[in-house]
């Protein structure tokens, strides 16, 4: 597994600030919710049993990704 610097994410989803999460991409024991700018998604997988909901892990996300 490799970290991804903010950065790199911007590269392939510039527009992610004024995308709309959507649920939905995977299935089994896990939760999921996507964005997609043109042919790329990017999304947060959570495990069912995850000690924070999927709206928790958006705002993590977005405070990475402006921080």
């Amino acid at each position: 597994m490799k970290e991804v610097t903010p950065e790199q994410i911007r590269e392939f989803v510039p527009k992610w600030e004024k995308l709309d999460w959507k649920s939905g991409g995977f299935k089994g024991s896990c939760n999921a919710d996507f964005i997609q700018d043109g042919d790329y998604k990017l999304h947060l997988v959570l495990f069912e049993n995850a000690s924070i909901s999927m709206d928790e892990a958006i705002k993590q996300f977005k405070d990475f990704m402006i921080a």
